[in-house]
């Protein structure tokens, strides 16, 4: 039997975990079923698998507190227009993660829908001899030269405060 990618994703979420019989399983969802079978170390965060099933380019830092700062991009899939950057910490080495927060993501256009400006690729860095962490992303401003997701301004947040709370730093255009 030959399997493609959604066929052979679509049988693991119908399949019994390891160790367990069918009947043990609730179904919550194809997504999470794959999660939990690849057994992670840690679960940084879990998609709902509504508008939230592409999580890439997932970038870590340490503050000088010992606060794990994780920023990704997330979106519906892959180069979908509603790509927003987002944020998690964990404050106990990894085990637990607060909920991601949305640090910028597409605005809304005159009739309420959504613009499609993307806001991705983004790094976390921490200043050692302050503790201010920057999240530095970039962000379509509607121009697209070669694609949209890659035709962007440079912008930054930051947090004094270990990354708890987020401030908006001005525009960088690059020239």
């Amino acid at each position: 039997m030959r399997l493609n990618r959604r066929t052979f994703f679509q049988s693991l979420a119908t399949a019994p975990l390891a160790g367990r019989t069918a009947g043990e399983d609730t179904l919550i969802g194809a997504d999470r079923l794959i999660w939990r079978r690849s057994n992670p170390d840690f679960a940084i965060y879990l998609p709902s698998g509504y508008g939230d099933r592409t999580n890439q380019q997932v970038v870590a830092a340490a503050t000088s507190k010992g606060t794990l700062i994780v920023t990704w991009t997330l979106g519906a899939y892959e180069s979908a227009p509603d790509h927003r950057q987002v944020v998690s910490r964990s404050t106990d080495g990894g085990r637990t993660w607060s909920h991601p927060l949305v640090l910028d993501s597409q605005g809304l256009n005159k009739k309420g829908g959504g613009d499609g400006l993307r806001a991705q690729y983004g790094f976390p860095f921490v200043v050692p001899a302050t503790g201010r962490v920057y999240i530095f992303y970039s962000k379509n401003t509607g121009q697209n030269q070669v694609r949209q997701d890659t035709t962007a301004v440079l912008k930054f947040v930051y947090s004094d405060d270990d990354g708890v709370t987020w401030r908006r730093g001005p525009v960088m255009i690059l020239v």
